[in-house]
């Protein structure tokens, strides 16, 4: 099949082609933040010309995406996540206090994905000092007594929310919706 598209589209949003990555199961662009931040977004292609792309959801007008050396952020974000959440460090060695280590730890983030059925989330977090965590994108289990779907969360809504330890994991012992 093949589509043709005989006019020129309006008020759309385009990046360079560049900008882009594609991981096989998603496409996503790093956004510049400023002051050395930068924050990964998911978005959803459309038609591709010459070195553009289309961005039909998950990008806003006026936002900056990194067009080069976003693959090197994105792979870093990635490995220093995935790095903090495997390696099991002594307190002491990971920075986090240990006074905090039994205590409920709050964290503000972005709804990324609500996982229908189950009592877990998806959260873009802020860095969170007292686990010693940069910001990053994780899943997070809720607890049993606290259920997901009784506060209608959506992707894209800003929360703060509450962790608690168990066992060897954090888990969400309270969520609020942030006004903004």
């Amino acid at each position: 099949d093949v589509y043709i598209f005989a006019g020129a589209k309006e008020n759309i949003i385009v990046v360079p082609r560049e900008s882009v990555i594609r991981t096989g199961t998603s496409e996503r662009v790093i956004l510049a933040k400023g002051e050395g931040r930068f924050e990964p977004r998911e978005v959803v292609t459309g038609i591709e010309s010459g070195e553009w792309i289309e961005i039909q959801s998950g990008l806003n007008e006026g936002e900056n995406v990194v067009i080069s050396g976003q693959f090197l952020i994105d792979s870093e974000a990635s490995t220093k996540a995935s790095f903090t959440r495997m390696t099991r460090l002594p307190s002491h060695e990971a920075g986090i206090d240990k006074t905090t280590m039994n205590k409920e730890i709050k964290a503000i983030g972005v709804v990324k994905k609500v996982f229908e059925g189950e009592q877990k989330l998806r959260i873009l977090h802020e860095p969170i000092k007292a686990l010693g965590w940069p910001q990053m994108e994780m899943d997070f289990e809720v607890t049993k007594d606290y259920y997901v779907d009784k506060f209608n969360l959506q992707p894209g809504e800003h929360i703060t929310f509450t962790l608690k330890k168990v066992g060897d994991n954090y888990e969400i012992s309270s969520i609020k919706k942030m006004d903004h």
